[in-house]
């Protein structure tokens, strides 16, 4: 059987606090191959981990991320409400994160997010994560998706060496050619789209599938049925102990 690699999602989401340090530090301990993360710009445009837009779920204030400083948003506690017996936890920012995935050689799926709200405020939101991401050295240890797909494609024209991919939630006719046109290296779509056939169609054009959300162990098992690229999952843990009961990991 071919080798699956484990990401996990938001770093270990279903067993620490989401996206916070504790998450990915738990991830790495173990063992994953990767993590998912999003990224977001703060109203003074710095570049900060986060998957929600509103604030409210992940720190229990109003407003969006964009409305606040990166000085005002660190005040926040972003561990609220969450798995494990943590405490507090800040907002992590993209430097930080990839200073730890490098520490930990931690290979990371940055989505990169975008706003219905503050959509003008994010225009540059991809050339400047990348820039981050090529400042750090990290450029061989990043894939870039999103389901905002000409995002990706701004990436792809000035950083064609950094890997992208396009994120799907729903089907669409031809996909595999289409993202195979656009340049990128793989394609994200929701377990739920996934079929061996897919996934075959998509190897024979050079592409990676990694498959998304993926928290229980008969979708795990199906992700390896299908022979999936990359399981993105809140329990990572588990993913990594049945892949490895299989031979796949």
């Amino acid at each position: 059987m071919d080798t699956c690699k484990i990401w996990g999602h938001r770093g270990a989401m279903g067993r620490a606090p989401e996206n916070s340090e504790a998450s990915f530090r738990l991830a790495c301990e173990m063992g994953v191959d990767g993590c998912e993360t999003d990224v977001r710009f703060t109203k003074d445009k710095q570049i900060v981990i986060s998957h929600d837009e509103v604030l409210l779920r992940q720190a229990g204030v109003n407003g969006l991320i964009s409305d606040y400083t990166l000085e005002e948003l660190l005040t926040f506690d972003f561990g609220r409400d969450q798995p494990g017996n943590y405490g507090p936890q800040r907002l992590l920012t993209l430097s930080e994160l990839l200073n730890m995935a490098k520490a930990c050689d931690l290979y990371l799926n940055i989505e990169v997010k975008h706003s219905s709200k503050a959509f003008f405020h994010y225009e540059a939101l991809p050339l400047a994560a990348a820039q981050m991401v090529e400042d750090h050295g990290m450029a061989e240890r990043v894939l870039f998706s999103s389901f905002l797909h000409p995002y990706m494609l701004r990436i792809k024209r000035r950083f064609p060496h950094i890997a992208c991919g396009l994120l799907y939630e729903k089907s669409r006719p031809a996909r595999v050619a289409y993202t195979k046109l656009l340049g990128m290296e793989a394609m994200h779509p929701r377990l739920d789209l996934i079929t061996a056939d897919l996934v075959s169609q998509a190897h024979r054009q050079g592409l990676a599938v990694h498959a998304w959300t993926v928290n229980t162990a008969e979708d795990i098992d199906r992700m390896l049925d299908c022979g999936v690229d990359a399981i993105i999952g809140n329990f990572p843990d588990l993913a990594l102990e049945l892949a490895r009961q299989r031979g796949a990991h």
